[in-house]
C-alpha cells in the first residue's frame, strides 16, 4: 500500500480500520514472489499436518464426533475424513487438527494454523475461489498475524504474557482472510474484525487445539458481519483494544503495526517449518545431535551420555527427568527433550512413527532416554555435549536449526516430503496420485480458478 495513501487513512480511521482497508484491498499482483512462494509452502504444511491428526492425534476422533453430531449444512470439507459440515465446523476441527501434533510452523506465532484452515473452509463455502484470492487472503492474514506480534523473538511473549500468540491474535488474522474471501467490504470487514476480538481468549496452556477456537470464531465473525452485524470499533489501539486488554498496556508501535503494508511482510523474517514432529524448543538440541552423529560417525551404542544447556525452554521439556524420560503419550513425548533426543540419536532422524504407541515404547529410545539429561544455562542456544563410552566429548551449537527460514531454510523437497508422510496416516486414505495432485496443485495454484480442485482429494 502506497505511503500517501496509507497516510490519508489514517487520518480518518484506527489501526484496526486501516488493516481492513489493506485486508479488503490487495492485490494478488502486490504479492512479493517471496511471499508466494512461502504461503505455498504453509499451504500444504498445513494440510499435511491435518491430514496426519486424524488418526494420530487421539483427539481427533472425539473432536470429529461432535462435529458430526452438530450436523448442519455441509459447505466446507472435513480435512482427512471425506465429508463436509458447516463452514465454522469444518475451521473448527480442521483447525484444531492442524496444530494436535505440533508439527505446523513457528515463528511469532503458528499463524498458519490460524489462516489456512479459515481459508479452505470458508472458500469452499462462497465457491469458484481462485488460486490467487486463497493465497492473497492467507499471505495477507499471516501478514496481520505477525504485524500484531510487537516483540521480535516468541521468547519474549511468553515471558511477558499468559496467553497464547497463535489464538488470541488468530481470532483477527483469521477474520481479515474470512472477510476478504467472503467478499465483504471495507466497512463490513472491519465489523468483522470487531466481532472477532469480542470472542478472543487463549490462556497459554498446553493444549494443543488451541487453533480450532480462532479459525471457528473468525469464519462466524465473517458470516455475521456479512449479515450486517456490526463489531466493536478501536479493536486495537483503543482502550479496551488489544493493546491495552491483552498486552498490558504495551503501546502499539505504529512502525511495524502499520508501516510498509503490502511492501514488507513480516512472516519473511520471522517464519519457520518444522523438520521434526515435535515442540520447537527441541529443533534447535535435536540438530545439533544429528549434525555430531553425521560429522563424527557417532554410534548409538558408544555414547555414554548426552548433556543439553539451556535456558527456561529447554528445562521445561526437560524436568521432571523421569517423567520425560518415559513420556505416557504423544503429546508429551513430543514436549519431552530426552525422548525425543534419544530417537534423533538412535535413528538419525525423528519422524511421526517415533511418537505412535509402539514408538512410545521402542527399548532402543527409552534406553538411550535414560542417558540424557539437562542443565541450565545463560545462553539463549542451547548446546549439546555427547559423551562416548572412551571418554571423548564432542559439543556443539545450533543457532538456526533446520526449518529455520532466514538461515537454513527446508528446501522444496523435504517439505513435499514431509506432505507425503503425513498424508500417509489420513484417516481418508490418499493415494500417492492423490499426494502427487495435492502437491502439484499447490505448486501451481495461481493457475487454479476454483481451489475446490484441491479439497475434493482431501
Amino acid at each position: 500500500m502506497a505511503t500517501k495513501q496509507l497516510t490519508k487513512i489514517a487520518k480518518r480511521a484506527d489501526a484496526g480500520r486501516i488493516l481492513a482497508h489493506y485486508a479488503a484491498t490487495l492485490p494478488f499482483s502486490a504479492l512479493p514472489d517471496a511471499v508466494v512462494r512461502l504461503t505455498k509452502q504453509c499451504i500444504l504444511d498445513t494440510l499435511g499436518t491435518t491430514l496426519a491428526a486424524t488418526t494420530l492425534a487421539p483427539q481427533a476422533s472425539l473432536l470429529h464426533d461432535y462435529v458430526r453430531e452438530v450436523g448442519g449444512s455441509a459447505d466446507s470439507t472435513l480435512i482427512g475424513y471425506g465429508t463436509k459440515a458447516p463452514a465454522q465446523m469444518a475451521a473448527f476441527l480442521n483447525g484444531a487438527n492442524s496444530h494436535l501434533l505440533d508439527y505446523d510452523d513457528v515463528g511469532c506465532a503458528h499463524v498458519s494454523v490460524a489462516t489456512v484452515p479459515v481459508a479452505f473452509a470458508v472458500a469452499e463455502k462462497v465457491g469458484k475461489v481462485s488460486g490467487r484470492e486463497l493465497l492473497t487472503a492467507i499471505a495477507l492474514g499471516m501478514d496481520i498475524h505477525t504485524r500484531l506480534f510487537p516483540y521480535e523473538s516468541i521468547d519474549e511473549w511468553i515471558r511477558k504474557h499468559r496467553f497464547s500468540s497463535t489464538q488470541t491474535l488468530g481470532y483477527i488474522s483469521g477474520a481479515a482472510v474470512a472477510g476478504r474471501l467472503s467478499g465483504l467490504s471495507e466497512d463490513r470487514l472491519y465489523a468483522a474484525l470487531g466481532l472477532a476480538y469480542q470472542q478472543a481468549a487463549g490462556a497459554e496452556q498446553p493444549h494443543l487445539m488451541l487453533s480450532g477456537w480462532c479459525c471457528q470464531s473468525a469464519v462466524q465473525a465473517a458470516l455475521l458481519a456479512k449479515r450486517g452485524v456490526p463489531g466493536v470499533k478501536d479493536l486495537l489501539d483503543g482502550p479496551n483494544g488489544l493493546y491495552q486488554v491483552y498486552l498490558r498496556d504495551l503501546e502499539p508501535d505504529p512502525a511495524r503495526l502499520l508501516g510498509d503494508l503490502g511492501t514488507r511482510f513480516h512472516a519473511l523474517e520471522s517464519h519457520g517449518f518444522k523438520a521434526w514432529p515435535a515442540c520447537g524448543s527441541n529443533r534447535r538440541p535435536v540438530n545439533c545431535i544429528l549434525d555430531l552423529r553425521k560429522e563424527h560417525g557417532l554410534q548409538p551404542a558408544d555414547v555414554k551420555s548426552i548433556v543439553v544447556a539451556g535456558g527456561e525452554l529447554i528445562m521445561r521439556l526437560a524436568e521432571p527427568l523421569e517423567e520425560k524420560r518415559r513420556p505416557a503419550a504423544s503429546e508429551q513425548a513430543k514436549t519431552s527433550l530426552p525422548f525425543t533426543c534419544a530417537v534423533a540419536m538412535i535413528y538419525g532422524d525423528v519422524k511421526l512413527c517415533h511418537y505412535t504407541e509402539a514408538g512410545l515404547r521402542d527399548p532402543k529410545v527409552l534406553a538411550m532416554a535414560d542417558r540424557i539429561s539437562a542443565h541450565k544455562a545463560d545462553s539463549r542456544v542451547p548446546s549439546v555435549t555427547i559423551e562416548m563410552s572412551d571418554g571423548t566429548q564432542h559439543q556443539k551449537q545450533v543457532v538456526y536449526p533446520l526449518g529455520d527460514d532466514r538461515q537454513n531454510p527446508m528446501s522444496q523437497q523435504q517439505i513435499e516430503d514431509k506432505f507425503r508422510d503425513c498424508a500417509a496416516y489420513s484417516e481418508k486414505q490418499i493415494s500417492d496420485t492423490d499426494a502427487r495432485q495435492i502437491i502439484a496443485l499447490v505448486a501451481n495454484l495461481e493457475e487454479i480458478s476454483d481451489v475446490r480442485e484441491i479439497t475434493r482429494l482431501l
